[in-house]
């Protein structure tokens, strides 16, 4: 049997139900959320090759790539197959290549993704670097690289595995792991005959 206090219970939630229903149709319609306005260039350059000078008139970087897209919202632009070399105050450049990359307006960060490899060749001073990596970000007017992915790092047979890296490509080259770090490091005994 239904007691008097739950046919009064009953009576208040469906009277709660008509009065919610009652007032979702007085409310006007809502307006569908907007779509997402499509990213579109507003140019688009084949085959690019830029250079940028110091103040003392000596090249500083250089970006080739297959196809620079630009995009007036915020000024950046995307770029297939890039190839960036940094000339450093002393020592060899870096070249710095990927399947894909994007440059801010101002040419002050460029990310770097697939397949990204940067080099450093040999000279008197210095020994051969390759890091190797799948996303890099540079910050070429301060001589800076940085991932937090898995990346291999190689000087001649030596090598040097890690999750997230800390680059300084000026001279003095620093570079800090930032993760697990695995290595192998072949000493050669120049005293022995």
């Amino acid at each position: 049997m239904i007691t008097s206090r739950q046919l009064l219970l009953a009576i208040v939630l469906a009277g709660l139900g008509a009065a919610s229903w009652w007032w979702n149709d007085l409310l006007p319609p809502k307006e569908p959320p907007p779509t997402p306005r499509e990213r579109r260039p507003d140019y688009v350059v084949e085959q690019v090759e830029a250079t940028q000078m110091g103040i003392d008139g000596q090249v500083r970087r250089h970006l080739v790539t297959k196809t620079l897209r630009h995009y007036p919202g915020d000024g950046s632009s995307e770029l297939d197959e890039p190839r960036l070399t940094l000339y450093t105050e002393e020592g060899p450049p870096w070249v710095a290549s990927a399947d894909n990359g994007w440059v801010s307006e101002d040419g002050s960060e460029l990310r770097l993704r697939g397949n990204v490899i940067i080099d450093r060749q040999a000279d008197a001073s210095t020994h051969a670097v390759r890091i190797e990596t799948d996303a890099l970000q540079v910050r070429p007017r301060e001589e800076y690289a940085e991932t937090d992915l898995p990346v291999r790092l190689t000087s001649g047979s030596d090598w040097v595995r890690s999750v997230g890296l800390r680059a300084w490509l000026g001279e003095p080259l620093r570079i800090e792991l930032q993760g697990r770090t695995r290595a192998q490091f072949n000493i050669v005994d120049d005293n022995a005959e």
